[in-house]
C-alpha cells in the first residue's frame, strides 16, 4: 500500500483482506480510535493506483468532510474533486443518477443512515440504491452493531441485498444466533485435510442446513469414497464459500477490539513531538487541561456511553492540532457550534474552555496562562505513526487519532 502512513499490524491485516478479495463490500466496525479511516484510505489510495481512471464517491457528516478532505490529502495524496468527490450526508441527492462513474463509495459513520423515520427510510432507500450500484462499497461504523439486530441486518444489506434480504427478519435472527457454530465448522472445513476428519463436519453441515439443496448437494458429493483429492478440495472450497457469503455474518463484518491491540486506555495521555509553531506548546497543554478536567468529571460514574463521548472528542482535539493550528481552530468552532446547540459538555466548564481557546488560535492571549502553569512539560505535536522525530523509539502506527469518529459522532 503507498501511503505516507504506516499501518498498524491489524489495519494491514484489514486491508490486505479487502485488497485481496474479489469482492470488496465490507463493514469496517473497529472499536472507537482504532483507525478505520486510515483503513479505508489506505484501501483508496491502493484501488486507485491499481486502476487508473478509478473514482470514489465518500459520504460522510457535515461535521467530518473537512477533515475528511485534509486527511486524505495529507496521508493518502487523495485530491477531493479529482479521484474522489466527497460529499455530506444532507447533500445525498446530488448521487441520484450519478453512480456509473464511481469504482468504489465509502460511508463514514453509516450507523447513523439506518432508518428511524419515514424521513430517514427515504434516505436509506437512496443510499441502498446507490449502494447496490456500485462495486465496491466500505462502511465504516464504530457502534457494536451485532447487539442492533434491525441496524445490522440494514447495513450488511447494503453489502449484499441477496444474502440479507429485509423482508426475511427471520432468516437473519437465525443467522445471528448461529454466527458462532458457523464460524467453528468454517475453521472445521480444512480443503487440505483427509476425509477421515472431514465427514464429521460434513454431516453437521447437511442436518443444520436441510433446507439448502446447494449444501446438500456439495457436502454429499464432497463425502464420496475414493474421490480425486483435487476434486474434493475443489468441493470443500465450493461448500466454504456458499456457507460464508450465505449464512456467516463475520465474512463481510471486519472489527478489531482495542483489548485485541493492545491499544492505549480510554482517554490517554498521548506523545508528542515539537512543532514548530509558537501558539502550538500552549494549546498543547490546553488540550492536556481538557483531558485532566474530563477524567476529574468522569470519575466515580459508569456512563460509558459518555466516557467514549469524551475519548473521541479528546482524540479529535490531538489530531486536529497535530495537522496545524488552523486545523484546531476550525474544529472547535464546530464543537462551539454544537454546545451552543445544546450538546451536552464533557465537564462544567468545556463551554468557556472552547472559546477561549478558539480566541487564542488567533490571539496569544491564553499564552502565559497555559505556558507558565504547564512550564515544565515538553512542547510538542503528535505523530500519527511511525517513530518519532527525535529518533526515541517507536510511536503508535496507524492511529486515527482525531476522532475516529467526530464531535457530533
Amino acid at each position: 500500500v503507498s501511503a505516507s502512513v504506516i499501518l498498524a499490524p491489524h489495519q494491514v491485516e484489514v486491508v490486505r483482506r479487502i485488497l485481496t478479495d474479489p469482492l470488496q463490500r465490507y463493514l469496517l466496525a473497529d472499536e472507537v480510535g482504532l483507525g478505520k479511516t486510515i483503513e479505508a484510505g489506505a484501501i483508496l489510495r491502493q484501488l486507485i493506483l491499481d486502476e487508473p481512471g478509478a473514482r470514489a464517491a465518500i459520504v460522510a457528516p457535515k461535521a467530518l468532510v473537512w477533515q475528511w478532505e485534509q486527511e486524505l490529502a495529507e496521508k493518502f495524496d487523495l485530491i477531493v474533486g479529482q479521484e474522489v468527490t466527497l460529499i455530506a450526508v444532507e447533500d445525498l441527492p446530488t448521487l441520484r443518477g450519478q453512480t456509473s462513474g464511481f469504482t468504489t463509495l465509502v460511508v463514514d459513520e453509516a450507523h447513523h443512515l439506518i432508518p428511524r423515520t419515514n424521513e430517514d427510510g427515504e434516505r436509506y432507500a437512496l443510499l441502498s440504491s446507490i449502494a447496490h450500484a456500485i462495486p465496491r462499497v466500505l462502511l465504516l461504523t464504530a457502534t457494536p452493531v451485532l447487539s442492533d439486530e434491525h441496524a445490522t441486518l440494514r447495513l450488511l444489506h447494503l453489502l449484499d441485498r441477496i444474502a440479507y434480504p429485509l423482508d426475511q427478519p427471520e432468516r437473519f435472527r437465525e443467522k445471528l444466533a448461529r454466527r458462532q457454530e458457523f464460524g467453528e465448522l468454517m475453521i472445521a472445513l480444512d480443503p487440505t485435510a483427509p476425509l477421515v476428519f472431514l465427514r464429521a463436519t460434513l454431516d453437521r453441515l447437511v442436518v443444520l442446513l436441510s433446507a439448502d439443496e446447494l449444501v446438500q448437494s456439495l457436502a454429499h458429493a464432497a463425502a464420496t469414497p475414493n474421490l480425486d483429492p483435487g476434486e474434493r478440495t475443489r468441493l470443500i472450497r465450493d461448500l466454504r464459500d456458499h456457507v460464508s457469503d450465505t449464512y456467516r455474518l463475520h465474512h463481510r463484518l471486519l472489527r478489531t477490539r482495542r483489548a485485541d491491540v493492545d491499544w492505549p486506555d480510554r482517554i490517554p495521555s498521548l506523545t508528542v513531538d515539537v512543532d514548530e509553531d509558537e501558539r502550538a506548546q500552549a494549546l498543547w497543554s490546553a488540550i492536556e487541561d481538557w483531558r485532566e478536567s474530563a477524567l476529574d468529571e468522569l470519575r466515580g460514574h459508569a456512563d460509558s456511553a459518555r466516557a467514549v463521548r469524551a475519548e473521541l472528542i479528546h482524540a479529535a482535539l490531538f489530531e486536529a492540532l497535530g495537522s496545524g493550528v488552523d486545523s484546531l481552530a476550525h474544529l472547535l468552532q464546530r464543537r462551539t457550534e454544537e454546545l451552543d446547540g445544546g450538546d451536552a459538555p464533557c465537564f462544567d466548564r468545556e463551554a468557556s474552555w472552547t472559546r477561549q481557546t478558539v480566541q487564542y488560535t488567533a490571539h496569544s492571549c491564553l499564552r502565559q496562562r497555559y505556558g507558565s502553569r504547564r512550564s515544565n512539560r515538553r512542547p510538542t505535536r503528535p505523530v500519527a505513526c511511525g517513530h518519532r522525530s527525535d529518533g526515541s523509539g517507536p510511536h503508535e502506527p496507524g492511529r486515527d487519532r482525531r476522532r475516529d469518529h467526530c464531535l457530533s459522532g
